[in-house]
């Protein structure tokens, strides 16, 4: 599993060397996660979280944000809808803001310009192996 995470971190990096090459500026991408390891996350980290997540989008240093979780954060309800509705619509022009999270409110669904839906093929949590820190969270 580690191959597949080292892969994949290695698609991302070149993809955002890729756009540099294209763009000739350098490229910032910022990540924030809505729930860290294990534990539930609960309405005031969700809102702290938030809190951040908002003051680093309106900062203009990043030209990428990952919002982690953030979708189920909201759909769990420790996260109102109307602030990532509202977040979504105050994102600066040129700024990739991409939520993820299971089961988006078809809200969120409607505003967005690409969605996917993962489906799992084969994972570990099927042979009773839980999330690993540093692939899961």
């Amino acid at each position: 599993m580690q191959g597949n995470h080292d892969n994949l971190v290695a698609l991302r990096d070149d993809i955002f060397r890729r756009k540099n090459q294209i763009q000739n500026e350098p490229n910032h991408y910022f990540s924030i996660a809505f729930q860290q390891g294990r534990d539930a996350p609960n309405e005031m980290e969700c809102t702290d979280t938030f809190d951040l997540l908002q003051k680093e989008m309106s900062s203009g240093k990043w030209d990428v944000i990952v919002a982690d979780e953030i979708v189920g954060a909201t759909s769990s309800g420790l996260l109102p809808i109307s602030k990532v509705i509202r977040l979504i619509k105050e994102r600066p022009a040129g700024l990739d803001l991409v939520l993820t999270g299971h089961h988006a409110p078809k809200k969120l669904i409607d505003l967005a310009d690409l969605v996917t839906e993962m489906k799992p093929i084969k994972h570990p949590y099927e042979k009773g192996i839980l999330a690993k820190q540093g692939i899961d969270f």
